[in-house]
């Protein structure tokens, strides 16, 4: 094993072949084994990547993080709060009229819906509704008294038009869904409503199993007749 001096230069080395890599590419490149590396990149800082399933490294000082702590290389986006919580939690605090689920992922890049059930329960958010249109506020209430005043103004002013834009993309996304949902269905004609959804969550597509069976049903398509064409 080299010296702690020399094993750290090979890894910056690594790196200045590219910012960003994940685990067997730089193993391969380092010549040594995933517990070895994982010590060097201890040593020296690193970040992973907050979508991908954290799959990605950049060196600690690589990533330009932009005022609100966020850095994206080719699709892979990193973020100086290190996780999907953490930051949406830090981005809700910031705002000035509150964040809708949409709104976080236009940012992040990446579907917070689901978290977000749970991010209110444990209290690090509020989340209040307007008619169809759910907002997350800050958990102080002095805060939150403010980003609440500010989006019941830009309501009002805009004539409900946030919240008819929201719908309106939530629309395109949920039609966008059912498209990967049926594209799953042709690939893996066994799978059933759960095995889908299993899959597409894995792929970044929040999609219950509830939400596929119901497309199958109004398609009457199901696993029984797995084998009509679609």
């Amino acid at each position: 094993m080299p010296p702690q001096k020399d094993s750290i230069h090979l890894l910056k080395q690594v790196f200045q072949k590219v910012q960003v890599t994940d685990l067997p590419a730089l193993c391969a490149d380092a010549g040594s084994s995933k517990r070895t590396v994982m010590r060097w990149l201890k040593r020296v800082g690193y970040h992973t990547s907050y979508n991908h399933n954290s799959r990605y490294y950049a060196l600690e000082g690589t990533p330009q993080f932009d005022e609100e702590g966020l850095w994206g290389y080719h699709g892979i986006w990193f973020s100086s709060y290190s996780t999907v919580r953490r930051t949406v939690h830090a981005l809700v605090e910031k705002s000035e009229t509150g964040m809708t689920a949409n709104e976080l992922k236009m940012k992040l890049h990446v579907r917070v819906d689901s978290r977000m059930g749970i991010l209110v329960k444990d209290g690090d958010v509020e989340a209040r509704r307007y008619g169809r249109l759910c907002v997350y506020y800050s958990a102080g209430e002095a805060r939150a008294d403010v980003q609440m005043a500010n989006r019941e103004q830009m309501l009002k002013k805009d004539k409900g038009a946030g919240a008819k834009k929201s719908e309106l993309v939530d629309s395109r996304e949920m039609g966008m869904n059912v498209i990967e949902a049926l594209v799953a269905k042709i690939e893996h004609p066994d799978w059933g409503p759960v095995e889908i959804s299993e899959d597409l969550i894995r792929r970044g597509i929040d999609m219950p199993a509830e939400g596929v069976q119901a497309t199958f049903d109004f398609l009457n398509l199901s696993k029984k007749n797995s084998s009509r064409k679609i």
